[in-house]
């Protein structure tokens, strides 16, 4: 990806207006436009296939997590970062 960022990120919360996603701490900040990429695994009532949405978005909140379990504050590694939706989602389903 030239001149971006791409990172593997794990999405605690998702909405149609935005996502709350934890990832490597990066140069991520409030304001900062994104492109992002998903993949949802099948689920039982909701969808029996693999579905990849993509979705633009603003970062509204970046919050460093703490290094470790005990919730003590510290240098960190991993980021949350909150993101508001500019657009709708594109779902694409398997052909």
């Amino acid at each position: 990806m030239a001149g971006g960022y791409e990172a593997r990120a794990v999405t605690a919360n998702i909405s149609t207006t935005g996502t709350y996603f934890e990832a490597p701490a990066a140069d991520l900040h409030e304001g900062m436009a994104l492109h992002i990429a998903l993949t949802v695994p099948p689920a039982d009532g909701i969808s029996p296939y693999t579905t990849e949405i993509s979705a633009a978005g603003e970062v509204v909140r970046v919050v460093r997590l703490p290094k470790n379990k005990s919730g003590k504050p510290g240098t960190s590694l991993r980021a949350g970062i909150a993101v508001r939706f500019s657009r709708s989602l594109q779902y694409q389903f398997p052909a």
